[in-house]
């Protein structure tokens, strides 16, 4: 059973460490496949979809993204549907073979804020926009997509089709994508 934690720490050792509960003191290794959150068990249930929780939470997922654009950078949006802030250093992003070694990894100190979302700007690392800059840019003729949770397992795919410019690739509430003329990035998708 996963107890509630007051915090957690995500080490790059591959392992994270609990601070203690009540007055123990003692400090309690686990399995960096955890979120690093700060929050409880995560037992009320995710009503979204049908996930394999991990850390007691359901996993971070591609939202929406823009492939295309004359007026700004190519961008991922990566949506929290916890109820927690969830520290998103250590997750990987790929363009290529998840099982390669081409994966970004999200730099200490990204969080994705509770039922929020994370822009990640993919533009070869050249951009100016706030937030991070992935070293690739997205392909307007479609391609396949990884997010990679920190213990190396991969935790959503995500394969989209050729875009026209200025129309993003969005996750509607039932789950299905479909392609969008109003880009939103960092807001609840629309049509």
């Amino acid at each position: 059973m996963i107890r509630p934690l007051p915090l957690l720490l995500l080490l790059t050792s591959g392992c994270s460490l609990a601070a203690p509960l009540g007055d123990s003191g003692v400090w309690t290794a686990i399995d960096s496949g955890a979120l690093a959150v700060n929050g409880d068990d995560g037992a009320d249930g995710d009503p979204t979809e049908d996930v394999e929780r991990v850390g007691g939470l359901a996993p971070l997922r591609f939202n929406e993204l823009l492939a295309d654009s004359d007026e700004e950078s190519d961008w991922i949006e990566i949506a929290n549907p916890n109820d927690r802030d969830v520290h998103a250093a250590g997750w990987g992003l790929t363009d290529g073979d998840p099982t390669a070694q081409e994966l970004w990894v999200l730099p200490a100190g990204t969080w994705v804020p509770a039922e929020g979302y994370l822009l990640i700007w993919a533009d070869d690392g050249e951009g100016d926009e706030d937030g991070p800059h992935a070293p690739f840019k997205l392909k307007a003729g479609g391609e396949t997509l990884w997010l990679i949770r920190p213990d190396g397992q991969p935790s959503a795919e995500l394969r989209y089709p050729a875009l026209e410019r200025d129309h993003s690739f969005i996750r509607l509430d039932s789950q299905e994508w479909a392609i969008s003329e109003h880009p939103t990035p960092g807001a609840e998708n629309r049509r």
